[in-house]
């Protein structure tokens, strides 16, 4: 089977996947952000990959705004006659100029929407997100919350089909929850005194609301308690402000990490939060669970409503200040039986949720896609 795939960047879990599901079909994969400027990148958070298992088409691009325009995208489908093109960039003028020809001439394609947020995001965007989302013959949907953003812009519920959207390979999902001992073991290996640690691993944006979460830690937390914020962006100067007016002296940043290294911080902690004004997946979260920790998130996250339950595997609250307090303070009185059991919940809710199931589940799809099952 000869496939499509069309994305943004080379990011290392959608590397992975490509890798994984080009073990199984003929899979070229275009990056429109192209490949060039991310070959040193040195977080490893970009990947170029070396291996044969997928082929990169490489297409002269002009950027135009945020998104680069690819030349030569249908004359690329039209050209290598693929069973089966996969969009998974919906606002690209690349790609809405190709799936509108494609549409035209009745040609069958599927479009990926990791999270689509239901909310107005201009013109452009929300006409974008419409006219799309109505036309496509098939659509990827990683979660139910997804999918009623998809069915009020047009989409039809029966040509929706759901996928397990992961970063984590099956082998690095642990087979069981972690104990206290392990959670020491884990401060130890990273380098940091063993205490109680609570991890949060996202981009230090508004949209993420790291000074909310700091703020409420502040409240709550004693001395013998450490916030571990694992992330860069454009508010780590605010932060460090904050933190040294403030006196805070139990917050610490780390810069992003290897994809390799984060794990042991997740690993480290009681359990993680996530403190979003918005996100439409979350896969920290889903990474979170996979290394065993419990997981304090918004519902405005898809990843959260989808995964979590409440005194199971973590805390779902609302984009609440009230709420976070008092969802921490409950996860801070925990004892140490208790957060073990729900690191096994944490751990067997997300067993699913690994790339060799994604590349199952994207297989079977395209299987029933290629026979027109779509119809």
């Amino acid at each position: 089977m000869k496939v499509l795939f069309v994305t943004t960047c080379p990011c290392f879990y959608r590397v992975a996947f490509f890798r994984e599901l080009g073990k199984y079909c003929d899979l070229t994969v275009v990056f429109e952000d192209g490949i060039e400027k991310f070959k040193q990148d040195a977080s490893s958070y970009y990947q170029i990959d070396a291996t044969t298992r997928y082929k990169i088409a490489s297409l002269k691009r002009v950027q135009i705004g945020r998104y680069n325009y690819d030349f030569g995208l249908f004359r690329l489908i039209r050209k290598e006659q693929f069973d089966v093109v996969v969009f998974g960039v919906i606002e690209s003028l690349s790609c809405m100029r190709t799936m509108e020809v494609m549409h035209r001439r009745h040609m069958p394609y599927i479009l990926n929407i990791d999270g689509l947020e239901n909310k107005d995001r201009g013109k452009l965007k929300n006409w974008a997100g419409r006219h799309f989302v109505s036309t496509a013959p098939l659509l990827l949907s990683p979660s139910q919350a997804n999918d009623r953003v998809l069915v009020s812009l047009g989409a039809t519920q029966n040509h929706i089909r759901r996928y397990s959207f992961a970063s984590y390979h099956v082998d690095q999902v642990l087979k069981k929850g972690l104990s206290y001992e392990e959670r020491m073991d884990a401060c130890r290996s990273l380098g940091i005194p063993p205490m109680r640690y609570v991890v949060s691993v996202a981009q230090l944006i508004p949209g993420k609301n790291p000074l909310g979460l700091i703020k409420i830690w502040h409240q709550i937390s004693t001395e013998n308690e450490c916030l571990l914020l694992v992330g860069k962006g454009p508010l780590d100067h605010v932060i460090r402000v904050v933190i040294e007016h403030e006196k805070i002296l139990n917050v610490r940043l780390v810069s992003f990490t290897s994809p390799e290294k984060i794990p042991m911080y997740y690993r480290a902690a009681m359990f993680s939060v996530l403190f979003s004004h918005s996100d439409a997946w979350g896969l920290v979260i889903s990474e979170s669970l996979a290394n065993g920790t419990p997981v304090v998130a918004t519902d405005t996250c898809y990843a959260a409503s989808e995964l979590i339950v409440n005194d199971g595997n973590g805390q779902l609250i609302g984009d609440d200040e009230v709420q976070l307090r008092t969802a921490m303070t409950t996860m801070l009185s925990k004892t140490p039986e208790e957060l073990e059991a729900m690191s096994r919940h944490a751990v067997s809710s997300v067993r699913t949720y690994t790339i060799e199931q994604m590349v199952k589940e994207h297989l079977g799809i395209f299987e029933e896609f290629s026979k027109g099952g779509e119809e």
